[in-house]
């Protein structure tokens, strides 16, 4: 069995890591072989990825989302 990698939004969910651990996942992504875009990396979509970018303050909203297994609405 190929065991993935969990990703930053997951491991906050099960609270393996903290929201300011964001920075170490990003750290990883750079220094990774990943092939995938990194807000999919982070567990993110790419509009979750913009808004955090954007504010980081978000960070817990999309969190909260994630955790109640919903997207977040669009703007």
């Amino acid at each position: 069995m190929i065991h993935k990698p969990i990703n930053f939004v997951k491991a906050c969910l099960t609270s393996e890591s903290r929201a300011e651990d964001i920075y170490n996942f990003i750290d990883q992504w750079h220094e990774s072989d990943a092939t995938m875009p990194l807000p999919e990396y982070l567990g993110m979509t790419a509009d979750e990825y913009v808004r955090w970018l954007e504010n980081p303050q978000t960070l817990g909203v999309i969190l909260r989302a994630h955790g109640m297994s919903a997207p977040m609405s669009p703007a």
